[in-house]
């Protein structure tokens, strides 16, 4: 399930980055199925969570 939100999030094979490098811009649906994307957040400090099991039964 991660591979496929990565997939999802980076459009391809997700790549590591170095440390201090800019993350890549990236467009996710948010708790309220609204899209976002890193550029909404310009100038601002960014958290990105997730909880892989929330969409999991048990």
């Amino acid at each position: 399930m991660l591979r496929t939100f990565l997939r999802r999030v980076f459009r391809g094979r997700p790549k590591m980055l170095q440390a201090g490098s800019p993350a890549p811009d990236f467009r996710v649906l948010d708790h309220e199925g609204k899209e976002r994307s890193l550029a909404d957040f310009a100038g601002k400090r960014v958290v990105l969570w997730f909880y892989p099991k929330a969409d999991t039964p048990g």
